[in-house]
């Protein structure tokens, strides 16, 4: 779960570079203290879907898609706007129809792609080993739920 913030939040920094190299500059010599603190806001995210699901690979499933889906957003907003996606830009998922006109659909097909692929290993993961991995009681998931919460908010 740590390394997959880690990996997260670096490919939710190059979305916005762009670039591998700039974007290890950038991360570790210019703004680690940043990145660290991006670290770890995204492993809060991650634990409180796992409390939320209580399993590992819907979690993981999950943790991967949202942002997969927002890096892929933010680097298109990026390279067409020279801007990242901005609070005010959330006033739009409300139009998904007309969101997604304005990507094409090659690039819908190959996300969707993905995502049922990761969907399919999730479940093949969960039922193979998700038994013998770690289940909290109801009072930690709570807890875990509430901390992503007022993280968030």
């Amino acid at each position: 779960m740590v390394a997959s913030s880690f990996l997260v939040g670096y490919l939710l920094d190059y979305a916005q570079l762009t670039s591998f190299s700039y974007s290890a500059q950038m991360v570790f010599k210019n703004n680690l203290p940043v990145y660290l603190v991006t670290v770890m806001v995204l492993f809060i995210i991650y634990l409180g879907l796992y409390g939320l699901f209580n399993r590992f690979f819907v979690s993981t499933t999950i943790f991967y898609v949202f942002f997969g889906i927002y890096g892929i957003a933010d680097h298109l907003k990026v390279v067409y706007r020279s801007e990242p996606i901005l609070p005010s830009d959330l006033m739009f998922l409300g139009n998904i129809k007309e969101l997604l006109s304005m990507v094409k659909v090659g690039l819908i097909v190959w996300v969707v792609a993905l995502i049922i692929v990761l969907t399919a290993l999730c479940v093949v993961l969960e039922r193979l080993s998700g038994k013998n991995l770690l289940r909290f009681n109801p009072i930690t998931r709570v807890i875990l739920v509430l901390v992503m919460v007022l993280e968030l908010g």
